[in-house]
């Protein structure tokens, strides 16, 4: 699991694999997370074959950062 830290609220770019060694997806390169949401400080991305989470394996903070409508 990633030790990253996460500001709440905020959106970053990141980077993540998925780490269910029965999914299709697993081996394969990094999925692309463009502006991901840290929520309470603890972002969440789910895998969209096996439905299981999936390891973030690198993220920075958007600057600036977008805005919400």
């Amino acid at each position: 699991m990633s030790d990253l830290a996460f500001e709440p609220g905020k959106f970053y770019d990141a980077v993540a694999q998925c780490i269910t060694e029965t999914c299709e997806n697993y081996g394969k390169p990094p999925f692309d997370v463009p502006e991901l949401y840290s929520n309470a400080g603890a972002p969440v991305i789910q895998c969209g074959l096996c439905q299981q989470s999936m390891e973030i394996v690198s993220a920075i903070l958007l600057d600036p950062q977008p805005e919400m409508a």
